[in-house]
């Protein structure tokens, strides 16, 4: 290590004095000891043979570089070279946590309008009878007075028997002024009937109208309380219906996406903490070995060169091809 320093620094002079670039003797890499090295290839593809180079290397003093060479030229090759570190158990790596916003569903209020039922019913006009005009009947009675012969005694019976034929007449007409009477009593009777009649047809007609009027107006009521009732009753049922379901929906959602947020966690965790088991697999680390990156450079189709912590293992992977 001293030899190097003191090289450097004569050679430093030099490049002063003649204004020459050269490396720096303590950037020159060191060859790594080789450990152990494998090459895997795979079936050719068009001329090309996919091969992936793996090895251990070891760099003993802190700060150096070190070249290391693959057991095979590659071409392209993609390097991942780790360090290690300390002992210690694999790290167990872990997803962040998937936050979920809950979901709130809102739905709108229904309102149920109804016009208010208004029958229209023609009032019933039972139309006035023509006045009934009859004429009290004035009937005058048959005299039933017709008086009395007188003559002489020489026909004194005849005159008797006249007379008797006239009292007989004038009870005859006694009678007929009777019937006259009964008569004309009847038919006053009758007229009295007639003409009360129009008074109960009027009440009949305005016992009609109020019935209708009555039967419209409860019709009405009962009519527009139900319709009220049905659509109150309909609001509330509907809206309970819903917001049930707004609930329930809610629920079912966020638990499922909880459920579902779990389980992708747990995938994810599951998935990353087989990965470094996989890694440290491919690389031949041993499990209770904790890794640190590496500084790499010159990465070539011959090899590469890492940068010691001291002490140093280096484990690599490169991927590449030859034909």
């Amino acid at each position: 290590m001293a030899l190097r320093e003191t090289v450097a620094e004569r050679v430093s002079g030099l490049q002063k004095r003649s204004r020459i670039t050269t490396p720096i003797i303590q950037e020159i890499p060191a060859v790594a000891r080789i450990i152990s090295s494998a090459l895997f290839t795979f079936p050719e593809v068009d001329g090309v043979i996919p091969a992936i180079a793996r090895g251990k290397a070891y760099g003993e003093f802190a700060g150096l570089w070190y070249r290391v060479t693959f057991p095979r030229a590659l071409t392209d090759p993609s390097l991942v070279a780790i360090g290690e570190a300390r002992r210690g158990e694999i790290p167990t790596p872990k997803a962040p946590t998937i936050a979920v916003s809950p979901v709130s569903i809102g739905l709108p209020v229904i309102s149920i309008g109804v016009a208010p039922v208004s029958i229209g019913i023609v009032s019933a006009k039972v139309p006035k009878a023509a006045r009934i005009s009859v004429p009290a009947v004035r009937s005058g009675h048959v005299p039933s007075s017709l008086g009395r012969f007188e003559c002489g005694s020489a026909i004194a019976s005849l005159t008797d028997g006249l007379n008797d034929l006239v009292i007989t007449m004038e009870s005859a007409l006694v009678r007929v002024n009777e019937v006259i009477d009964d008569v004309t009593g009847s038919v006053e009777e009758i007229r009295s009937s007639l003409l009360s009649l129009d008074a109960k047809v009027d009440d009949l007609r305005d016992k009609v109208n109020n019935a209708l009027d009555s039967l419209r107006l409860n019709t009405e009521k009962g009519s527009n309380a139900g319709l009220d009732s049905l659509r109150k009753n309909t609001e509330s049922a509907s809206n309970a219906g819903l917001d049930g379901l707004r609930k329930n929906t809610e629920k079912g959602t966020n638990v499922g996406l909880d459920t579902l947020r779990k389980n992708t966690e747990d995938a994810v965790n599951e998935g990353l903490a087989a990965v470094l088991p996989a890694l440290y697999a491919a690389w031949g680390i041993p499990r209770n070995m904790a890794l640190t990156p590496l500084h790499v450079r010159n990465v070539s189709s011959t090899g590469f060169e890492f940068q010691s912590y001291g002490k140093t293992t280096c484990y690599y992977i490169a991927i590449g091809s030859f034909r």
